[in-house]
């Protein structure tokens, strides 16, 4: 089990985990039911092969459009070296909240891995919609980027 995690040059401490899935806060946002940023680790043990990934990718973007809006799903293919990476990026909303996820998913020599960023937005005025989009704008890409460069913690 990791213990923590530093993504962007924050770090992320261990909050929760449940079976194959660990969720990590920044410090001072301890309160699971009430962050702004998070890092969830899931893992896959039964995923050895390319089609178990891809499928697994499609079910979390299946997921994500039920509970939200998709705004962007890519690929990066397998080469010789590497195994073909999944990425899907969302914003999810439930009462009172707006999250936007980032999440990563891939082999790795244990099974397979998802990684997934998410941050936060409280509220229900169209103040928040507009301060998730400004956001957005700053850090979208930037996020994305980071999460596909990253280096995977140790299964």
């Amino acid at each position: 089990m990791t213990d923590h995690l530093t993504f962007r040059g924050s770090d992320y401490l261990f909050r929760w985990q449940s079976g194959n899935q660990q969720e990590f806060t920044p410090e001072g946002q301890e309160d699971l039911q009430k962050w702004l940023e998070m890092m969830t680790i899931v893992r896959y043990p039964d995923a050895h092969s390319a089609d178990r990934m891809a499928e697994i990718a499609n079910n979390t973007v299946a997921l994500y459009q039920k509970n939200g809006k998709i705004l962007k799903v890519d690929a990066v293919q397998a080469t010789a070296e590497k195994p073909a990476i999944y990425f899907a990026e969302a914003a999810l909303s439930d009462a009172g909240v707006l999250e936007i996820a980032f999440a990563r998913l891939q082999l790795v020599e244990s099974g397979g891995m998802g990684v997934i960023y998410s941050r936060r937005f409280y509220g229900v005025s169209p103040g928040v919609n507009h301060e998730a989009s400004a956001w957005m704008d700053k850090n979208g890409a930037l996020i994305e980027h980071a999460l596909m460069g990253w280096t995977l913690p140790a299964p």
